[in-house]
């Protein structure tokens, strides 16, 4: 038997909730997740307003869901009782626990992977940014390698023209 259901966009008399998950006994979590967006006015109050009229205190929790975990605006969270959590630390663990649970199904399996790939680079983890964050930290560590760094930037130019001029030879030659 069914416990509990998800529902997404579920419209309420004030707003749409972006996450409700129902249990058979009257509990509930709310979920808005925020990426790239402004809390709309009083959201987390009217969210707060709507589960007290259908679940009672005590019977439901607000998750406020955003990329790094930030707090929701003071005139939408003010007075309301949420936890925040952040796709950067909460979501990327809970999904990976998920890839172990699902190695028995490859398709479920790998779309999480590729889900948490996304959130990686939305938040900034993913092994490009990282690398790139190491290399600026070495290069700033010193005056010599700041010079260095210019240099090559400086040089960059260069270095294409002279391997689109090595490339032409080669096509040239493959064309006779």
């Amino acid at each position: 038997t069914r416990t509990a259901k998800a529902q997404t966009e579920f419209p309420t008399q004030d707003g749409r909730i972006d996450i409700l998950i129902e249990d058979n006994n009257g509990h509930a979590i709310i979920i808005e997740n925020k990426i790239y967006a402004i809390d709309q006015w009083e959201q987390l109050s009217r969210y707060n307003k709507f589960a007290l009229a259908n679940y009672k205190s005590g019977n439901y929790i607000i998750l406020y869901l955003t990329l790094d975990g930030v707090e929701a605006s003071e005139q939408s969270g003010k007075d309301v009782d949420y936890f925040k959590i952040s796709h950067s630390d909460f979501i990327i663990k809970w999904l990976e626990k998920c890839v172990s649970i699902s190695s028995r199904f490859p398709l479920v399996r790998e779309t999480i992977i590729q889900y948490i790939n996304h959130l990686r680079k939305l938040t900034n983890q993913d092994m490009s940014t990282n690398s790139k964050n190491e290399i600026i930290e070495l290069l700033a560590k010193s005056p010599e390698n700041i010079e260095a760094a210019f240099l090559i930037t400086n040089s960059i130019n260069h270095l294409k023209q002279l391997l689109i001029n090595d490339l032409k030879m080669i096509v040239e030659e493959i064309a006779r």
